[in-house]
């Protein structure tokens, strides 16, 4: 893919020993590149594959420092919605461009849209059902935050800041 800069291969693989009524075929899709062009063209891909399936696809824009409160302690939340609902939410990676090294630029997840994008696919009725369900718990979780940071004063102290 010229757009992210990765080569995408699909690679036919033979089982050893099929059984007699074993009549599918196994493809891998190789995706080699830097890591944050490889989680992109990943995402599409997975995306593309869902629509040829003929699912339905969506988006939601949501501040990657929401992302993990929304998605729950090991994407326990997510994985509930998804049961419920029958659908599949894709969210993007967020640590791929993070460097700690000195001299290199901080990530633009606030300007990149990739970053801020939650993808929803599946039924149409499992969509909206799920985005609701989204959108309640961005709203719950994150009055809770703000009631949490609003009653208890928070104060830095000299030895906070020295430490940082």
């Amino acid at each position: 893919m010229n757009a992210t800069r990765t080569r995408i291969s699909c690679v036919p693989i033979a089982p050893h020993a099929p059984p007699s009524d074993y009549n599918a075929s196994v493809t891998t899709i190789e995706i080699v590149g830097q890591r944050d062009a490889v989680d992109r063209s990943r995402m599409r891909c997975l995306l593309l594959l869902d629509e040829l399936f003929g699912l339905s696809c969506t988006s939601i824009e949501l501040d990657c420092e929401m992302h993990p409160i929304v998605a729950g302690l090991q994407r326990s939340y997510l994985n509930l919605i998804m049961h419920e609902t029958l659908t599949s939410i894709y969210l993007p990676t967020l640590l791929t461009t993070q460097s700690l090294r000195p001299g290199h630029p901080e990530p633009a997840h606030g300007r990149d849209p990739y970053y801020t994008t939650i993808f929803i696919t599946g039924s149409n009725d499992g969509i909206a059902r799920a985005r609701d369900l989204l959108f309640a718990a961005i709203d719950a979780k994150a009055s809770c935050i703000f009631h949490y940071f609003k009653s208890n004063d928070h104060h830095v102290y000299n030895q906070s800041l020295q430490y940082i």
